[in-house]
């Protein structure tokens, strides 16, 4: 469901060219977030420095903006929440510009953080020239117990090979350095903290160099596994083909394989396949010793740009594993809109799309932007910098809300009863079909007409899935409202339930323009039966 929709107001604003969470900042007890435009005034003026609107989880009103400085800079496309520094109980943010320039076009880079009370600058650090320090930032934990969050800036030219800087809030500055083991690497093109994979008891890093050169191969790409603590590599994984853009972005999430350790998510968003070029790729691996590959997801045609960003969520199909956002920009044939594909992080498998089939470039960014309302699951932000005239750009942000509800959550086989479900989708759904589905097989998933739905397979999801109701089923199949909405009945006779007494059906309802090439579903919902 879209809760907020924000539009640039000049062209060559390129609003939504950076999205983040921004934490609690005005103290309501609601998740705030940011939204950046990399020009704040208009393409024709001298000095174009981006900025970074904040705004209320609670109500989605402006509460402040801050401008950069540096002309022609990226302020507004880097941002990272690192909680509280000032002591004032408010999260605090810090914000990167790779671009900042202290001379003319000198590009030494530079990260600000902010007070998330008011946007007053707390302290701030320029890079070296030609360094683009600031062009990642990830917050990492505390590294020296002292109760504030360090943070990693990432300068993917300094030196020629790239370099890390970890920053600690207490001291106002640098306490760590990490520098590319390679040449040329773009090494800290991204940035992403990850468990504690080496066992001493510290978060580690995940750093992009999407130039990295292997043997046979040059500017494969490559993400590096390393010791935030003693600043060894712990591993190197590696890209498969040149420009393929492999490391450019990249995330941790939590255990897929069984094994207790976080799992690596890394993107090659220009990656190939055959003679079709850009089609994108996302891989996930595993840290543990074999670094295996457990799955890697494919864009669908060329030019897609498929995993141009990323944003791990918590558990949102309820199995209990995290799951991530895929940023496919130029999704559709003729090359512009874009979508965000919600995958499975267990599985792979696509369980949600958002986009409206309009905005040229959407996805972009996306974002985890916390709880903004208040479900308990983490809200999407989707930054779309090139839409509207001349890049003007949109930001979108859409809640986690339930898509399906239903009247209870048990029922009496003896005493029979009625069930009433409600669809609630968002209204970029209006008019889609929909099939209304069960199962008394848990939520699997299974797939369905290429869709992964959160049911278990048995033949009631087969009959079910397939349209075939029995008779105390109302509505159970047909077209959601202008508002995407539409409601399905249950009447259960007495009696009717009594093999599935101790037992729990699990209800999902799948949809989209066709019902043989479904693109959304619904959350699993269950009911108990009772004697």
């Amino acid at each position: 469901m879209e809760l907020y929709n924000y539009e640039g107001t000049h062209t060559f604003h390129k609003y939504g060219d950076g999205i983040a969470a921004a934490g609690d900042v005005n103290l309501d007890g609601i998740d705030d977030y940011m939204i950046g435009a990399r020009e704040s005034t208009f393409f024709s003026s001298a000095i174009t420095p981006g900025s970074i609107t904040v705004y209320s989880g609670a109500d989605g009103d402006e509460l402040y903006r801050i401008d950069g400085t540096s002309h022609n800079s990226a302020f507004g496309t880097v941002m990272c929440a690192i909680g509280d520094v000032d002591g004032d109980g408010a999260s605090d943010f810090v914000a990167g510009d790779p671009m900042y320039s202290i001379g003319s076009y000198t590009f030494e880079g530079a990260y600000w953080v902010y007070s998330g009370i008011d946007g007053s600058v707390i302290f701030w650090e320029t890079g070296t020239p030609s360094s683009f320090f600031g062009n990642s930032i990830a917050k990492v934990g505390d590294l020296d117990g002292d109760g504030s969050t360090e943070f990693a800036v990432g300068a993917p030219y300094e030196n020629g090979g790239g370099a890390v800087h970890i920053i600690a809030p207490a001291l106002r500055g640098e306490v760590g350095l990490l520098n590319s083991p390679h040449a040329n690497a773009n090494f800290g093109v991204s940035l992403s903290a990850i468990g504690d994979i080496d066992g001493d008891s510290h978060n580690d890093l995940v750093v992009g160099a999407s130039r990295y050169d292997c043997v046979g191969a040059n500017d494969v790409g490559a993400a590096y596994l390393i010791s935030i603590r003693f600043g060894t590599v712990l591993h190197v994984y590696e890209g498969w083909d040149s420009l393929n853009e492999f490391g450019k972005t990249v995330s941790s999430i939590s255990d897929l394989d069984g094994d207790g350790l976080d799992e690596v998510v890394i993107c090659a968003p220009q990656a190939r396949q055959g003679n079709s070029l850009a089609i994108g790729a996302v891989d996930v691996y595993s840290t543990a010793s074999n670094h295996k590959q457990i799955y890697r997801l494919l864009g669908n045609g060329p030019n897609e740009t498929f995993g141009s960003s990323v944003a791990v969520f918590d558990d949102q199909d309820g199995d209990g594993f995290d799951d991530f956002l895929v940023g496919v920009p130029y999704r559709n044939t003729n090359g512009t809109p874009g979508i965000a594909a919600l995958y499975s992080g267990r599985t792979g498998l696509l369980m949600h799309r958002f986009g409206n089939g309009i905005h040229i470039g959407f996805g972009q960014h996306v974002a985890n932007l916390g709880d903004i309302d208040g479900d308990g699951f983490g809200d999407v932000g989707v930054g779309t910098p090139e839409s509207l005239t001349l890049f003007t750009g949109t930001a979108s942000i859409y809640g986690s809300r339930k898509f399906l509800h239903g009247s209870r959550s048990e029922i009496s086989s003896s005493a029979g009863g009625r069930v009433d479900f409600e669809m609630d989708f968002d209204r970029n759904s209006r008019g889609f079909a929909y099939r209304f589905m069960a199962s008394a097989n848990g939520t699997g998933p299974t797939i369905i007409n290429g869709l992964s739905v959160p049911l278990g397979m048995d033949s009631i999801l087969n009959s079910t899935s397939t349209g075939s109701y029995p008779g105390f089923v109302a509505n159970g199949q047909g077209m959601f409202d202008g508002r995407g909405n539409a409601h399905c009945t249950l009447l259960f006779p007495p009696t009717a339930l009594n093999t599935l007494i101790g037992r729990r059906l699990f209800f999902a309802t799948m949809a989209g323009n066709s019902l043989l090439a479904p693109t959304i579903v619904s959350e699993p919902v269950s009911l108990t039966v009772l004697p």
